[in-house]
């Protein structure tokens, strides 16, 4: 028997099953390489994504607060004119320039109004609820 032959086939294996493998690791490394870059640049893109979103709500809720602040200006705006136009002297003013003759209710004009907690409206007037027959040529 020919030992060397036989060492001779078994290097040229060994040759073979390197040069497979070698091949076949250098794909799993690339593999491998491509797959993590992959997602690298997939938690990257992700990111930038995430960021420009942040940037446009930031930029709305400026808008929306500067909308709520001129809307509480114009609400202290409008109640000191609620005021000023409630107010005795204003009023007092335009009862003289539109020369109207105002003066207190009789008693009988008075009307008060009761809510009752069941929910019916009660009406109770300044008098009795004693019918009252109008008289005429006083």
């Amino acid at each position: 028997m020919n030992i060397q032959a036989i060492n001779l086939k078994s290097a040229k294996r060994r040759r073979q099953a390197v040069a497979k493998s070698t091949v076949a690791g250098r794909v799993y490394i690339v593999a491998g390489f491509l797959f993590i870059f992959g997602m690298l640049a997939l938690c990257l893109n992700y990111r930038t994504w995430l960021n420009k979103n942040i940037a446009d709500i930031d930029k709305q809720i400026a808008f929306y607060s500067r909308k709520i602040h001129e809307l509480d200006r114009e609400i202290a705006d409008l109640r000191l004119r609620k005021e000023n136009l409630s107010s005795w002297a204003h009023v007092q003013n335009r009862m003289s320039a539109l020369k109207l003759d105002l003066r207190r209710p009789d008693p009988v004009q008075l009307q008060e109004l009761v809510l009752s907690p069941e929910g019916n409206d009660k009406r109770r007037t300044g008098r009795d609820d004693k019918k009252v027959a109008m008289v005429s040529g006083e």
